[in-house]
């Protein structure tokens, strides 16, 4: 199993908040100590046997440290042993050692003899780029300098929070690696699942360029600033156009794409296509505008009045894939319910009439009805509903190939709606665009099913 480990206070800590000392390690008793001023987390490959913890170490510079935050300990630690230890590394850590004593617990490949005082006798060891001589150490501790660097970072390395991004860094003049962070109040944690799109919107670059000015006391940065001008042009104008860009993907990609369910939520519908939940929480509402205006629909005015005027609020609209992207409204009438199935850039308007109080039972039936079109095709369905009607719902179907503006098709459409919605005061119409004659499901609107 893997996880991050931090070495820091002279402790070894296994979550932000749980730390052990170096005695319930497996190293011989007073062989080594390790520097409280230094910090290091390591990735590591972890086996537990009955709370006895043997750690192998993977990575010794990792850069996503995000697991360590979710990291818990369940059960209680007996013991933890070191496996394999890079001695190039781990001596780096080390306040004092025997060698000899934990020699058994090092990688020996990593063993530089030429690091090794003869008889491997009790030692001090400092960084080599940082060696302080004892005589010097309270005036370098008080030493203040300044440092400028450019450079890039990618996103990958990057985390995306609430009004900034973050990384871990290590610099040439400091000890040791420390966390850098870059403000913009626009950049949202919701949005680390979706910063390909940023890179690709700002450079189309894998990286991003960073200024950073550091003062340092010391060995300890005290206080940086960090700039990106990349970074910088993610503001309102980016997020819409990427907030469009992404959901326009529904429509363009969804033939490429499958679903067992052929009725999706909002959230469902994103993570199906897209495989990213929704981080704009958009609305049915939202999706249908962008859409509208992306691909001018010619049932733009049909599909605005089915979502603002008469879809009731007591369902969410759900969205099919196939055969093609389209919105489900429910709409209450006086006596009978309805499920209105509206297709995008198509010519027709799908409604089941079931029952009053029977949708949560009804709304299954009607995804099922929709899954039968699915697999029949639209034509055949119509056709079949007319010779076999479904149970306990009728079926109607009205044509709105004509409809361009409020002057041309949108008006009649409205009107026959309207005579379906208010049934039985049905005005009788002609041709397929009208009501299906009544049939034996008929019989059953008159009381609800029996479940």
């Amino acid at each position: 199993m893997k996880r991050i480990i931090l070495i820091s206070e002279g402790k070894i800590f296994l979550t932000p908040r749980q730390s052990f000392p170096l005695s319930i390690t497996t190293f011989p008793v007073g062989s080594l100590s390790l520097k409280s001023e230094k910090h290091q987390y390591w990735e590591v490959d972890s086996t537990n046997d009955n709370g006895e913890l043997t750690f192998i170490v993977q990575n010794y510079t990792p850069t996503d440290l995000s697991n360590f935050d979710k990291q818990s300990i369940k059960g209680v630690i007996g013991s933890i042993s070191f496996k394999d230890l890079n001695w190039q590394e781990f001596e780096r850590l080390l306040g004092s050692y025997t060698l000899s004593s934990i020699r058994p617990f090092l990688d020996q490949a990593t063993i530089n003899s030429t690091h090794i005082n003869a008889g491997n006798s009790r030692q001090e060891r400092h960084e080599s780029n940082f060696f302080i001589a004892p005589e010097r150490i309270e005036i370098l501790q008080a030493r203040e300098e300044f440092f400028e660097e450019e450079f890039q970072v990618s996103y990958e390395e990057t985390r995306f929070r609430n009004g900034y991004v973050e990384f871990l860094w290590k610099f040439k003049w400091a000890l040791n690696s420390f966390t850098v962070k870059i403000e913009n109040p626009n950049i949202r944690e919701e949005f680390e699942v979706i910063k390909d799109y940023f890179a690709k919107a700002i450079n189309n670059k894998k990286k991003y360029s960073v200024k950073l000015k550091a003062k340092l006391i010391g060995f300890d940065v005290v206080e940086y600033t960090a700039t990106s001008e990349d970074l910088e042009k993610i503001n309102a104008n980016l997020i819409e156009s990427i907030r469009v860009t992404t959901t326009k993907r529904l429509f363009s990609e969804h033939k490429e794409k499958s679903s067992n369910k052929k009725v999706l939520s909002v959230e469902e519908i994103f993570e199906n296509l897209d495989e990213y939940p929704n981080v704009f929480n958009q609305s049915d509402v939202d999706i249908f505008s962008i859409l509208a205006e992306a691909y001018g629909l010619r049932n733009k005015l049909p599909l605005e009045y089915l979502s603002g005027q008469v879809h009731s609020t007591k369902l969410k609209v759900k969205f099919t894939l196939k055969p093609m992207f389209g919105f489900l409204f429910f709409i209450e009438g006086d006596n009978r319910d309805f499920f209105c199935w509206e297709l995008l850039n198509s010519n027709a308007t799908y409604l089941w009439m079931i029952p009053k109080n029977t949708v949560d039972f009804m709304q299954a039936e009607v995804e099922g009805e929709i899954s039968a079109i699915h697999e029949l095709g639209r034509e055949q369905y119509r056709k079949l509903v007319k010779e076999t009607p479904p149970k306990y719902m009728k079926f109607f179907f009205i044509d709105h190939r004509g409809i361009k503006n409020e002057d041309e098709g949108f008006v009649e459409w409205k009107r026959r709606l309207v005579e379906i919605v208010n049934y039985p005061k049905l005005v009788p119409q002609t041709g397929e665009a009208g009501p299906l004659p009544m049939s034996r499901a008929d019989s059953c609107l008159n009381s609800p099913p029996s479940f």
